[in-house]
């Protein structure tokens, strides 16, 4: 969630970026991103059932291609995205790869 966060804080200012998840993240991953994005500086919003969140909607998805030993995170911002792909280690997460962006 680091990596990410560092990511995002590149491409996107946190002073100039609010970004809204539309529910509360229950995984480790996403309380952590959401946790690292506020201590950056970024406002972070969470909808309900009664209100959509504020801000660019933020949200992500962790997955395995299939076919490869690594795994696929990728955040998305409003219409963007950027993924990266990680090794699995005993130490914790490496990334494969660099970042790449879609808009």
């Amino acid at each position: 969630m680091t990596d990410a966060t560092t990511q995002l804080e590149i491409l996107y200012p946190a002073p100039s970026t609010p970004v809204g998840l539309a529910a509360q993240p229950a995984d480790t991953f996403g309380k952590g991103l959401v946790a690292a994005l506020m201590a950056k500086g970024y406002h972070v919003t969470v909808g309900t059932d009664r209100t959509p969140p504020a801000g660019y909607a933020l949200s992500y998805l962790i997955d395995v291609p299939a076919g490869l030993e690594v795994y696929r995170v990728t955040v998305f911002v409003g219409g963007a995205s950027i993924s990266r792909a990680y090794f699995s280690d005993p130490a914790g997460a490496v990334p494969a790869g660099p970042w790449t962006q879609r808009h």
